[in-house]
């Protein structure tokens, strides 16, 4: 939750903050009651800093002020507290199995909250910290339960827990990061299962599902099936890289060659590609171009893709 330096109504903000390979977003949202414990976010403000080339601590640090302070202008509020999204390639992703003895006769929400609490606890291997835990099937005396197991009879419970964890080098460079910009950490999220929040929908999870959220520099990847999650990661290659491969195999600036992938990269040829034609100013003399077809492109993307898909 994000506290303000002056007092605006009763207003109760979520700030959200993005750091990506080569852009940092943030975005600003309040929380508004829906009636029976349900919740939606109203986006206030919204702000994105970067760029194809960023290498350095101190260019992120810059990216990181430049996103915050765009989004809160944009809401017209002050942040000083942020939860941040944590990369596949720093999270550990273990299944844990929990047993618990049912005192009661009957599994209660507490019996489920003493699972999820167990299989956090043993969530993080030497040098992580667990970031969260969620079910992927739970047993009542040896039976499968389909859906909540809140209520079932019996004498134990078994859980099977997804269990997600970040590294610990990773957890201090990023408090470190915020402490500069005057936030407080108040959490990570995994990035890919925000995105898969953010684009799948529950029957897509439900008959079984992987989303790839290809980055600059990095793929995450997350797994559901009956409609929980499964597994998730990532791998360090991305968008970049094939930006990286154009710009090699043409002698082109970076800028031309990630703009020529935008407009006209594809990892497939189409009908006609090779009769269509892109030009890419050379290195060292922006005057001299090389004119090459869709098709040559594409033959350059095409590996590329296919590692990063298999890797993933």
């Amino acid at each position: 939750m994000a506290n303000r330096p002056k007092s605006v109504g009763d207003k109760n903000l979520i700030a959200a903050i993005d750091l990506g390979g080569a852009k940092t977003a943030c975005m600003i949202g309040e929380a508004v009651a829906l009636g029976g414990g349900r919740a939606d976010i109203d986006i206030l403000g919204v702000g994105q800093h970067g760029g194809l080339t960023r290498e350095v601590k101190s260019d992120l640090e810059a990216s990181l002020r430049a996103a915050i302070e765009a989004a809160e202008r944009m809401a017209g509020e002050r942040i000083r507290a942020a939860y941040a999204t944590a990369p596949g390639r720093v999270i550990a992703c273990r299944r844990i199995g929990v047993d618990l003895d049912l005192a009661g006769g009957r599994v209660t929400r507490d019996d489920v909250a003493d699972c999820l609490a167990e299989a956090q606890r043993l969530a993080a291997p030497e040098g992580a910290r667990s970031i969260g835990a969620s079910p992927i099937r739970f047993k009542v005396d040896g039976e499968n339960v389909d859906g909540s197991p809140v209520g079932a009879a019996g004498a134990g419970l078994f859980a099977e827990v997804l269990a997600l964890s970040v590294r610990d080098s990773h957890r201090v460079n990023i408090e470190t990061l915020f402490w500069r910009c005057g936030i407080d950490l108040q959490g990570f999220i995994a990035a890919p299962v925000a995105a898969s929040e953010a684009v799948l929908i529950e029957d897509e999870k439900d008959l079984g599902v992987i989303l790839l959220d290809i980055g600059a520099r990095t793929t995450d990847f997350a797994a559901y099936d009956r409609g929980v999650l499964v597994a998730c990661g990532g791998v360090g290659l991305g968008g970049d890289n094939i930006t990286r491969d154009i710009a090699q195999i043409f002698s082109a600036p970076l800028g031309s060659a990630e703009r020529v992938k935008t407009l006209h990269g594809s990892a497939l040829a189409g009908s006609g590609d090779e009769h269509r034609f892109v030009e890419f100013p050379q290195l060292g003399d922006a005057r001299e171009t090389l004119r090459v077809s869709r098709a040559e492109v594409a033959a350059v993307i095409a590996p590329r893709m296919e590692e990063i898909l298999e890797l993933a």
